[in-house]
């Protein structure tokens, strides 16, 4: 599946992974490939993303939205950061 994380400034990463952990509202929820669809608020934290090649990379965001749909991930975060 794809995750593809904006801000409103810059594409900050676009690439295929496995899976991800992100903080959400509610607490923090992991997505899958296949994951049914769903649109997420998200508050300040870190997103955990484990990517294709078997490595993980970690990344702190500042607020924003998750949009999950045909295995496809785009995060709309107000800020981005590599953690």
């Amino acid at each position: 599946m794809k995750l593809i994380i904006v801000t409103p400034t810059e594409k900050f990463f676009d690439a295929e992974v496995v899976s991800i952990v992100a903080p959400g509202d509610n607490g923090y929820f992991g997505v899958l490939e296949n994951h049914a669809a769903f649109l997420s608020t998200l508050k300040d934290g870190e997103i955990k993303v484990k990517l294709t090649d078997k490595s993980e990379k970690t990344f702190h965001i500042t607020g924003g939205m998750a949009d999950i749909n045909n295995n496809i991930i785009k995060i709309l975060a107000e800020a981005v950061a590599n953690a």
